[in-house]
């Protein structure tokens, strides 16, 4: 149910309006405390989005499945980022989007890092702030 929702407010709000929307949704979820369980946990959560985005008529975008990722482990207290990456091919330039926790790639190969320039990220957590 997320995927399309977060599809039709890109299309309707745009990306700084969806995520300032997303930001202030407070829905007084359980946190998670950071744990080995976490990282596990956001595993669970990215195969089961993957699996969702991939039932729909239409597939989601890689931004779409990452907006709906990042949104749920946010709301357990998980302090993920989205990232942007791009790249030039034969005819252009390719874009893609993932997400990482504690510099983890999440929804995507861990390789994904090699075949993009990281351009740039939304979340709360960065390289640095582990502590």
């Amino acid at each position: 149910m997320l995927i399309p929702l977060v599809s039709l407010g890109l299309r309707m709000l745009g990306w700084q309006r969806l995520m300032r929307y997303l930001e202030r949704m407070d829905f007084d979820s359980p946190q998670l405390q950071a744990t080995n369980l976490t990282l596990d946990y956001a595993h669970r959560m990215a195969c089961l989005t993957n699996v969702a985005a991939g039932r729909r008529l239409i597939r989601a975008t890689c931004l779409e499945r990452s907006i709906v990722l990042w949104w749920l482990l946010t709301r357990r207290g998980i302090d993920s980022r989205i990232v942007f990456g791009a790249r030039k091919e034969p005819g252009g330039l390719r874009a893609h989007a993932w997400v990482e926790y504690e510099g983890t790639v999440i929804n995507d190969q861990p390789e994904v890092h090699d075949g993009f320039a990281v351009m740039h990220s939304f979340g709360g957590w960065k390289p640095g702030n582990e502590d």
